[in-house]
């Protein structure tokens, strides 16, 4: 799904302008986490590959100063009784087996980030809960939190409130509040109150989706 089938889901389920704008915005920030994330593994890539040439570039028992003079450097010695079949070797300690784990274990990150409107401390206990509940952190499910988020913010409760009252309930998800139930975005639906905007709803989430399209930053779902 791109950001603009995103976002004109959410305007054809009512969700008002303010709240789609956010999802927009935890969602460009979430694809820029990503990509940093994977720029950073990138360049540490190279530069291994760059220190493995360099090792395999070297004399055996010479070294190279920076202005590139070979210098000697002294032989390793040899217990007497060692067998001369099993030479030392020298480990470069950025590519170890340590090293190397290590750079395996390495997270990738970005899945589920803490949006700008949301407090730390109850972000993490959030996460915590979703922990518990055996939820998982993907991609996928994060358009579903911001497209719930959006969906259920109101003047009155809005995301950083219904994500504190999420974690209140021990939920890993987002909810209506007993308040909202029975409500579409904070309007009455059994007296229809909140029909009669939702056409413009969804002209301006197909502008701002448009909108995006030209400026080239529809670029969520391609990750």
């Amino acid at each position: 799904m791109t950001t603009s089938e995103l976002m004109k889901a959410m305007a054809d389920a009512g969700a008002p302008f303010d709240a789609i704008l956010i999802a927009v915005r935890a969602i460009e920030e979430r694809d820029a986490a990503i990509e940093a994330t994977r720029a950073a593994a990138r360049e540490r890539k190279r530069r291994q590959r760059a220190n493995t040439r360099d090792m395999d570039g070297t004399v055996t028992g010479q070294s190279r100063d920076m202005d590139g003079t070979v210098t000697a450097t002294p032989a390793l010695s040899r217990p007497p009784n060692e067998n001369n079949s099993n030479p030392p070797t020298h480990t470069h300690p950025e590519t170890s087996p340590c090293a190397s784990a290590l750079a395996r274990k390495a997270p990738a990150g970005g899945e589920f980030p803490k949006p700008d409107w949301a407090d730390g401390s109850v972000w993490a206990d959030f996460l915590k809960n979703r922990r518990a509940k055996r939820l998982p952190n993907t991609a996928t499910a994060y358009r579903g939190f911001l497209a719930d988020i959006a969906k259920l913010a109101t003047g009155e409760w809005p995301p950083g409130r219904l994500l504190e009252h999420a974690v209140m309930k021990g939920w890993g998800a987002i909810y209506a509040p007993d308040e909202l139930k029975g409500t579409a975005n904070g309007k009455d639906i059994r007296t229809g109150g909140g029909t009669a905007a939702k056409p413009a709803l969804v002209d301006i989430g197909r502008q701002v989706a448009a909108e995006l399209e030209a400026r080239g930053t529809g670029t969520f779902g391609r990750h």
